[in-house]
């Protein structure tokens, strides 16, 4: 990572809430349904199959049978508790195919130095 990129992320990484655990940052890779069009009339020789997608952001939550990933924090303004997520989806776990955690990269800052 270059310098750069390493002060964006420190930058986006200050504006999270200083509680928020970064190990709950992953890449989800899961198999969802497809449809080519809603009520088409399909061929035989035209049936789709299920996608894979891969998803990387905040988990928010972790049930029995599904996860919630968020791919965009919106932190508090002007000192508010209003903060808000973006891009939620919610995966069930029988879809997941595997979870990969992100590293925090203020760690390596600090093997760095």
């Amino acid at each position: 990572m270059t310098n750069c990129r390493h002060c964006q992320m420190n930058k986006i990484l200050q504006l999270l809430d200083e509680n928020q655990e970064y190990e709950n940052m992953a890449l989800v890779i899961w198999l969802d349904s497809c449809e080519p069009a809603p009520n088409a009339d399909l061929f035989a020789d035209d049936l789709p199959e299920p996608q894979v997608i891969y998803s990387l952001g905040f988990i928010l939550r972790s049930e029995d049978r599904f996860i919630t990933i968020a791919g965009s924090h919106k932190p508090p303004t002007q000192g508010k508790d209003d903060h808000t997520w973006d891009y939620v989806t919610t995966i069930p776990k029988c879809s997941i195919q595997s979870i990969h955690h992100m590293e925090d990269p203020r760690e390596q800052e600090l093997q760095d130095n």
